[in-house]
């Protein structure tokens, strides 16, 4: 961590950019600027005070869900009862974080055939044909491309791609976005011991209407999770959805760098509005 804390004043003294790869919610008077996600309504802003010479403006968020309207970083409590959180709140990552990171780009493939002999995709109950999917081949392949293999690695920020080249899976975008196969994560996760830390700009890493299975977050968070209450072995993994893809993608194959997530100050939720920030010890501007 001393080292990661090292290079952010290093960055700081020579006034190194990091690039903001955060989806934002913006708003302006009473319209909002922001993507959506799975069919939600935008949020709202209700003033209930207003400034008119005298006084102050107070505004109060309302609709605003994490999940659907902007980048997002999930724990744990995504996936397990609520009596179970009260056990594990104290042992949460901080809402702050520095990590050494890798940049995987990724192309998903378009699923044919949902009877199809591989074995991987046969096996996920609720795909079907003409899905766009990342499965255990294509991050195999990815990770394979990486001109070096770090085994420090405690974050993957991992950019998909469709067919087209497309990069934004928000709403108006697609219909039906990507999605990640459990043994994709797994493949993930098997490669990067450290890994604590995931982060895509799909919506999901599920698939979209998968009949409450969220088997690829159940992959990534609690693989060894027998029912919704038992100990987790993962409670200080983090996952951040819909990031905002750089503007000059794609990049290069072997990016890495550090990490910046930063949460906003709130406990006990499954999904936390957060922002994403990263410095490549490579050249990539945004």
């Amino acid at each position: 961590m001393s080292a990661v804390k090292d290079m952010f004043a290093d960055a700081a003294r020579t006034q190194v950019d990091w690039l903001d790869f955060t989806q934002r919610v913006r708003f302006q008077g009473d319209s909002v600027d922001a993507c959506t996600a799975f069919g939600m309504d935008l949020p709202r802003c209700r003033w209930v005070l207003q400034a008119g010479g005298t006084g102050v403006n107070c505004a109060a968020l309302e609709n605003y869900i994490p999940h659907t309207c902007g980048t997002h970083t999930e724990t744990v409590f995504h996936i397990t009862h609520h009596r179970y959180m009260r056990q594990i709140v104290h042992q949460l990552p901080p809402p702050l974080g520095f990590f050494e990171a890798q940049v995987i780009p990724c192309r998903a493939e378009i699923v044919h055939s949902p009877s199809s002999s591989i074995a991987e995709w046969a096996s996920y109950p609720s795909l079907e044909e003409n899905d766009l999917v990342v499965g255990a081949t294509e991050i195999a392949r990815a990770i394979q491309a990486l001109p070096s293999q770090n085994d420090t690695v405690e974050a993957v920020l991992l950019f998909v791609t469709g067919p087209d080249g497309a990069t934004d899976w928000s709403d108006g975008a697609i219909d039906r976005p990507p999605y990640v196969t459990p043994a994709a994560i797994t493949t993930l996760t098997n490669r990067f011991p450290r890994m604590q830390h995931l982060l895509t700009n799909l919506p999901s890493v599920d698939r979209r209407a998968d009949g409450g299975l969220v088997c690829s977050h159940r992959a990534f968070f609690a693989p060894d999770m027998t029912d919704d209450q038992s100990p987790c072995q993962y409670v200080r993994r983090t996952l951040t959805e819909l990031l905002r893809a750089p503007r000059n993608w794609p990049w290069p194959n072997g990016i890495e760098g550090i990490v910046c997530i930063a949460m906003a100050p709130i406990e006990g939720l499954d999904a936390i509005p957060s922002s994403v920030y990263f410095r490549a010890r490579k050249p990539a501007n945004s």
